[in-house]
């Protein structure tokens, strides 16, 4: 089972490299360890550190190092796959941040485990959606307000548009 979630809310003060630390102790306490890297090619440790620099990472243990040494960072992927010590289970867990939106991904034939994954990452990065309006029988259809910014691109008008934009998302808005 593959379950993706994709959350909008998040502490701004968030230390990722102390919370996706987390991810291997979670882990460790189910009998499952970091697959080696050329056990499996779905290991992947990148970080975007501006517009001019990306590092790619052999390691969870590096792209922690590495965010230690640069806590502002754009970007980052990290998808490491945990395997069972005594064979047959396997955890791939995926946690990616753009600057926008964290999505988590967690894939597993062992249900129980992508949903005990999920929950144990939402609560200890402090993760959390807009709540959706509930669904109402007399509409016929349930509308996305959709809003369309114009701007300069320019780095002021990044700046003001990354800003009203994300308000913008978590009130419901498509942002155009």
């Amino acid at each position: 089972m593959w379950k993706t979630v994709t959350y909008h809310i998040w502490p701004r003060n968030i230390r990722f490299e102390e919370r996706l630390a987390l991810l291997t102790d979670f882990a460790k306490e189910r009998d499952l360890e970091p697959a080696e890297r050329r056990i499996i090619w779905d290991n992947q440790y990148i970080i975007k550190i501006d517009q001019f620099q990306r590092m790619k990472c052999d390691s969870i243990e590096e792209l922690l190092a590495v965010m230690k040494r640069s806590p502002v960072f754009v970007s980052f992927t990290c998808n490491v796959l945990f395997v069972s010590t005594t064979g047959g289970r396997s955890l791939r867990m995926g946690v990616t941040y753009n600057g926008r939106v964290i999505e988590v991904d967690v894939n597993s034939s062992d249900i129980d485990l992508v949903e005990s994954a999920h929950t144990f990452i939402k609560e200890n990065l402090g993760l959390g959606n807009p709540v959706l309006p509930s669904y109402d029988e007399g509409r016929a259809k349930y509308l996305q307000p959709t809003v369309f910014i114009g701007r300069h691109f320019d780095t002021m008008g990044d700046s003001y548009f990354s800003s009203l934009s994300t308000f913008l998302e978590l009130l419901g808005f498509d942002v155009k």
